[in-house]
């Protein structure tokens, strides 16, 4: 599993992301609730869409909702903290410190790549988005 301390390598989060969705009975066919073509890691803060609809999570949050409040689905959206509520889990049931936690998974980039340049942290969530989107297109 990577570490986040170290360089950060989105492939191998989003790998880790993906190891641990397909290992989760509770997550079974997650490949086929997430859009790739809508994904977007950074949630659309940089295309002026509404968040929590387009990263991986919301979009898994969201299939959860609709299966649980069906014809009402009208009134559902898709929530990224409620979703690393729901996965980041130890095994006593005790949550994981959930930032890093969420790095090392591939659900969200390094507080310290903030780069200081909206252009590069937009490129940092690209890459992200690109790491999952290669893993999605890929035979389970």
């Amino acid at each position: 599993m990577p570490d986040p301390t170290t360089v950060w390598d989105p492939n191998a989060c989003a790998a880790a992301g993906v190891a641990l969705l397909d290992a989760d009975p509770d997550w079974a066919g997650w490949r086929e609730w997430v859009d790739p073509d809508r994904l977007d890691m950074a949630d659309g803060i940089y295309r002026g869409e509404p968040a929590c609809f387009a990263c991986v999570g919301a979009q898994l949050h969201y299939h959860q909702q609709v299966a649980r409040l069906g014809d009402r689905v009208d009134r559902v959206e898709g929530d990224y903290g409620e979703f690393l509520y729901a996965i980041a889990l130890d095994e006593e049931g005790f949550h994981y410190e959930r930032r890093a936690w969420a790095v090392t998974h591939g659900f969200t980039i390094p507080d310290d790549l903030d780069p200081g340049t909206v252009a590069e942290e937009q490129a940092a969530w690209d890459r992200l988005t690109a790491a999952w989107q290669t893993l999605l297109a890929a035979t389970p």
